[in-house]
């Protein structure tokens, strides 16, 4: 099962321990699902996409606004647990957010 790290008004943000580059991680909601990709530059946060996953619904508006703010809020925490967790090799607990 690919870990949980953030859960936040229904939405879980997880990694997939076998996905690929670029760096991505999973939202989900029920049926709703988005991949969101960050790009570097220069070692850089440069853009942050939000795309569909082949088999879900993308999320509704409302639902992608609460998912953009979190992101906005967590973008290098969430780069941090992916070290901790695919490079360093550690537990990382999940966090329960209520407000960002």
């Amino acid at each position: 099962m690919s870990p949980l790290i953030y859960y936040y008004k229904g939405i879980e943000i997880r990694f997939f321990s076998a996905d690929h580059h670029p760096f991505h991680f999973h939202a989900i909601d029920g049926n709703m699902q988005v991949k969101v990709v960050f790009y570097f530059t220069n070692g850089n946060i440069s853009k942050i996409v939000y795309r569909e996953v082949k088999g879900y619904r993308m999320f509704n508006k409302k639902k992608l606004n609460l998912l953009k703010k979190l992101i906005s809020a967590k973008k290098y925490d969430i780069i941090e647990k992916y070290k901790r967790l695919f490079i360093l090799k550690e537990k990382v607990k999940p966090e329960i957010i209520d407000r960002v």
